[in-house]
């Protein structure tokens, strides 16, 4: 396995959730859907997970 095909890196801590504001633990967290993707600029679960590949949890 090496880095190559790793679609997306999730943490636990703040720094690799979406916010409006620089990364903080208290900065607001945008909640990403359909109808806001293209004025948030975020991503949904499909961008992160294409249901034609497999995901690896490490």
């Amino acid at each position: 396995m090496d880095q190559s095909n790793i679609l997306f890196d999730f943490s636990v801590n703040h720094r690799d959730m979406p916010t409006k504001q620089t990364p903080s633990q208290t900065a607001r967290l945008i909640p990403c859907q359909v109808k806001n993707k293209e004025i948030n600029q975020c991503y949904t679960f499909e961008d992160y997970y294409p249901g034609d590949k497999y995901v690896d949890i490490m």
